[in-house]
């Protein structure tokens, strides 16, 4: 099914961009005296255009920060972070209701990771040959590894009746996280006392590609 949306309920990416930011295309021949003055003119409208754009997505973008970056709590409340947080929250629940996908910025990573992460799954999802991808197949679908298309269904996650997804999806996350503390001492551990390990379920070993395949 696809579904069309009128361009007053369309949000990120289907917005235009704010309102002054004509569109220009650089396309269009320009001749006679004065070439490269009007060819400045043209770029600096682009450049314009382009800046307040930049700008729009910026302020549409949900700040992250509170949950990925630590905060100096002598700097700043509890409170202030735990409300900071909740809004955070809020926002990005909104977002995803509305959207089905949310802009995100504060998260502490660099563009250089992000457009990385872009390349890389474009490459798995789509340019690989599906037995790459199965080779990344666990027992836990839902945390780490490849789900093939058609394998999952969110519709039964909300309580709704709808087909499968046709998607493809491939999860990764921080792996193993030992949390040691002492039966003795929970807040330090000394060498020769007995520890354990609290290992969450959402830290699970990554499933990468089979490289013999």
């Amino acid at each position: 099914k696809m579904q069309m949306l009128p361009a007053s309920e369309r949000q990120f990416p289907f917005a235009p961009p704010p309102s002054g930011c004509d569109t220009i295309s650089a396309e269009a021949p320009v001749s006679g005296l004065g070439t490269k003055l009007e060819n400045l003119v043209v770029n600096s409208k682009i450049d314009g255009a382009e800046l307040k754009k930049n700008e729009w997505i910026r302020e549409s973008a949900i700040d992250m920060s509170p949950y990925c970056q630590s905060a100096n709590v002598s700097d700043i409340d509890e409170k202030e972070i735990l409300a900071r947080k909740r809004d955070c929250s809020a926002k990005l629940s909104k977002m995803l209701q509305t959207d089905g996908f949310a802009l995100v910025r504060g998260t502490g990573m660099s563009r250089s990771v992000c457009e990385n992460a872009l390349i890389a799954a474009k490459l798995f999802l789509h340019d690989a040959e599906e037995p790459v991808r199965r080779s990344c197949l666990t027992k836990d679908r839902a945390r780490r590894g490849y789900s093939p298309m058609c394998t999952e269904n969110f519709a039964s996650l909300i309580g709704e009746h709808g087909p499968n997804d046709l998607v493809k999806k491939y999860r990764v996350g921080p792996e193993a996280l030992n949390v040691m503390h002492s039966d003795s001492d929970k807040s330090s551990t000394s060498i020769g006392e007995e520890v354990k390990s609290v290992i969450s379920s959402l830290h699970q070993p990554n499933a990468w590609p089979d490289n013999k395949i």
